[in-house]
């Protein structure tokens, strides 16, 4: 069986990128929600908000994750799960510190963050999407997900075969 790899990614500026492929910030603020559920990913922007590595330190990060940080990657980064999205006035700190307040903030709770071997180059764009992502990025998200190997078909869209038995990790 042959199916495509569609997964949308989202542009997030540094260094609150840099921490959810850490695994060390579990939600990412939006002002607009989404029904979507599942892979997710993850574009490290342009734009670098130094308060953050504050946050971050205030968060309890360690120096040398703050220092790597500090130097943050461009790119496709690799790939987390949203499983949740809430209003930020209904999050109860479930969030723990990451979750901005405010009327119109959204939560996106992310779990089990997979970098890439290398951040795939390319441009990112607003909101959740699934245009002009690189092939290199879909192919790095099966490497690190195993669940398949990634192939061209032409003409049309980039497919993805499945893994050998026994590959595809399950869930914890």
């Amino acid at each position: 069986m042959i199916r495509d790899l569609t997964w949308p990614a989202l542009s997030v500026r540094q260094p609150w990128a840099g921490l959810l492929m850490g695994g060390w910030k579990g939600c990412e603020n939006r002002t607009w929600n989404t029904s979507y559920r599942g892979p997710l990913i993850i574009h490290a922007g342009q734009i670098f908000e130094e308060w953050g590595l504050w946050r971050a330190y205030d968060l309890g990060v360690p120096d040398d994750a703050l220092a790597a940080l500090a130097k943050p990657a461009r790119g496709y980064l690799g790939l987390v799960e949203l499983t949740d999205t809430h209003p930020a006035q209904d999050c109860l700190d479930r969030c723990g510190g990451w979750g901005e307040p405010g009327d119109g903030v959204f939560h996106w709770v992310v779990r089990a963050p997979r970098l890439f071997a290398e951040p795939v180059p390319g441009r990112g764009w607003l909101g959740l999407y699934r245009k002009d992502i690189p092939d290199a990025a879909y192919a790095a998200a099966a490497d690190a997900t195993g669940v398949g190997r990634v192939k061209r078909t032409a003409p049309g869209p980039l497919r993805l075969a499945p893994a050998p038995r026994g590959a595809i990790p399950t869930s914890s």
